[in-house]
Order: structure tokens, then sequence, then C-alpha cells
């Protein structure tokens, strides 16, 4: 099938960004300035807010962490320890086993990130996070949880997988695979809203995993993302996209035009920057959000 958004489809948003500072036939090489890996969550940061991920990924500044995001981390490795133990036994396990293991996973990322970082509640309170994610799992007065509804129908041959393919700009592009299946990539997410068709359509992850498979000659048919929606009565979505050559190439593109505009930043306002930041109107630009929202020199915080 033809890529009806041609070859550069991908790149239009940032090309327009960042103009001709980054021609997508030049080359660097990222561990010159330290950068020993590209993710797909780190190629998407950059894109956002280039100053945030300066913080984050050149001056490794603290952030701190939110209740959403334990939500999230919870549920995922609830998710991991049912599907391992699926891999072979070819069954999830049972609701009550799963009601207990999710309260556990959640207490152990909560230990976790207290070592690590602040947690910011917000609205939260920790027993109504945990509430939550088990609801979200396993259900509530009748209404089925992820357990019950998604669950069911992927039979998992890896799940937590590294995967890790060279690229032209010396350092790998790497990542995690949720759970694979034959021939099937899904991603488990987490969130308030539900999420649309046009979100993962355009999804860079979903691109590069799609293109991190096809790089070691083992190619998914698809990708899609399994959602738990954080409602009071838990709801589920599945949502399934795919790539085509073209898109590939576009994302070949992608890569070269983050590493270069990487490298010209670095030349241009160097490692303390601070680097362009996003748009104060992006919904993302916020104390909530951004763990250095309140320094920020976009934003009139730094001294």
């Amino acid at each position: 099938m033809e890529d009806e958004r041609g070859e550069g489809g991908l790149t239009t948003a940032l090309e327009s960004i960042f103009g001709t500072l980054a021609a997508p036939e030049a080359t660097v090489n990222l561990t010159d300035f330290g950068i020993e890996r590209l993710s797909p969550s780190s190629i998407e940061g950059f894109i956002k807010c280039p100053e945030q991920w300066r913080q984050e990924r050149i001056a490794k500044a603290p952030r701190f962490s939110t209740g959403e995001q334990l939500f999230g981390s919870a549920f995922h490795r609830a998710a991991e320890h049912n599907y391992r133990q699926k891999i072979v036994s070819h069954e999830d396990l049972a609701e009550k086993e799963m009601r207990d293991l999710t309260g556990d996973s959640f207490n152990e990322v909560l230990e976790e990130t207290k070592g690590e970082s602040e947690i910011r509640w917000y609205d939260s309170e920790p027993g109504e996070v945990q509430a939550g994610v088990i609801t979200a799992m396993v259900g509530l007065d009748g209404a089925p949880g992820y357990l019950q509804v998604l669950a069911p129908a992927v039979q998992p041959v890896a799940v937590e997988r590294w995967l890790e393919v060279p690229t032209v700009l010396g350092v790998p592009l790497v990542g995690k695979l949720d759970v694979e299946t034959e021939t099937v990539i899904r991603d488990l997410k987490t969130g308030k809203k539900r999420k649309t068709q046009a979100d993962l359509d355009s999804n860079i992850q979903a691109t590069a995993y799609l293109y991190m498979r096809d790089a070691e000659q083992n190619p998914a048919q698809e990708f899609g993302w399994h959602v738990a929606v954080r409602t009071i009565k838990p709801s589920q979505q599945e949502l399934s996209t795919s790539r085509t050559v073209g898109e590939f190439a576009a994302f070949e593109r992608l890569l070269l035009v983050t590493a270069n505009t990487i490298a010209d930043y670095m030349g241009r306002y160097g490692p303390e920057g601070p680097w362009p930041g996003t748009s104060p109107l992006a919904w993302w630009c916020a104390s909530s959000q951004c763990s250095f929202w309140a320094s920020c020199a976009w934003r009139g915080g730094a001294k």
C-alpha cells in the first residue's frame, strides 16, 4: 500500500520547528556528546520540549513522580507477572490471585519510588490509587477489568523484552516491548481518558517498535494498545495499527533530524543550556507535568 503521507510525513512537524538546522542527509555520532542510546520516549521527549529533555538526559536533574505514574507502573508490573507465567501455563491467573498481586505490585512500586523521587499525589491518596489499580485489573461490582476483557485473547511468547538495533548515529535505538505474541506487539496503557485511533496511528513509539522488529528480521503484523481507562467502573480499549515501508523511511529521517538537532544545540547552547523550550500553550508545559517548570528560563522562573 502506498504511503499516503509521503516519505516525510512523520517529520513534517519536527522540521517545521527546527528548519534547516538538521538536514536529514547529515549524520553525527551521539557518543561525542555523552549520549549512549536513543529510545522512542527520548525522541518524543526531545520533540515536545528540548529544554526539558536537556534537564532530564544531559543535566540528570531530579524529577518528581505522580500518583498517575505510580498507577501505570503498578498496573504494568501486575500484568507482567501474569503474562510471564502465561507463556508456559497458557492461562491467566485467577481473579483472587491477581487482585492480591496487583495490590502488592502497587506497594512495591510505591516503596521503590519513595527512595528515588518526590511523589506528588495531587487530588488522590495512595490508598485510592491502589484501589483504582486493582479495579482496573480485576473489575468492580460486576464490571469486568482488564484480566477478564483483554488478557484472555493474548498468548504471549515474550514479555518485557529488551530490544536494541544499531543506527548510523553511533548509538543504538533501544526499547522494551511490553507483550509479544507470535505476530503482534501489545503495549499496555493506562489513563483517565480514552485514546483515539489517530493517537495510535501517529504514535512514535508504535513506529519505532515496528521498525525495530523489522530491523531484527522478525517483522510484526501490527502494534496495538491495550488501554485500561481509569474510571470508577473499569473500561478498556483495544486499538491496533501498522506501518508502511515509506513510514519506516520517514522514521529514519526523524532519527537523523533529532540527532543532528541535539548536536546543533550542544554546540550552540552547550550542556548547561538553556535549550529552546516548548510552546507555553502546550498542555505538558505546566507545574503538574514538568519537574523543571518552576525554574524554567522560558517560563520566567530561572534567575
